[in-house]
């Protein structure tokens, strides 16, 4: 990682929730809306997203904690958009807050 990745760097993604997304996709039968393991992908991505050109070229970053809440549900054909903030860098550690 190089040294400038630094707290305050901001990236977003906005996607279509598509049946993949859906809960009914992930076991869930009946229920299309975006499935709350979907969210914590979408997470992954921006995050991933965020840092990638702070990497080395054959870089890659890995979640390894997530605390959330998903407290709406979004129906097909509507639009999430996530965004994340990098709000500590210790060493190889990076700490984002997400919100989507």
């Amino acid at each position: 990682m190089t040294a400038a990745l630094a707290p305050g760097l901001k990236h977003q993604i906005l996607l279509t929730v598509e049946k993949h997304h859906t809960a009914d996709a992930y076991g869930n039968p009946g229920v299309e809306v975006f499935a709350t393991p979907a969210l914590i992908t979408l997470f992954e991505n921006v995050c991933g997203e965020c840092i990638r050109p702070f990497l080395s070229e054959d870089g890659f970053s890995v979640g390894t904690r997530v605390d959330i809440r998903h407290l709406g549900a979004t129906p097909l054909g509507f639009g999430v958009s996530a965004q994340c903030e990098v709000i500590e860098v210790d060493r190889r550690r990076v700490v984002f807050r997400v919100e989507a």
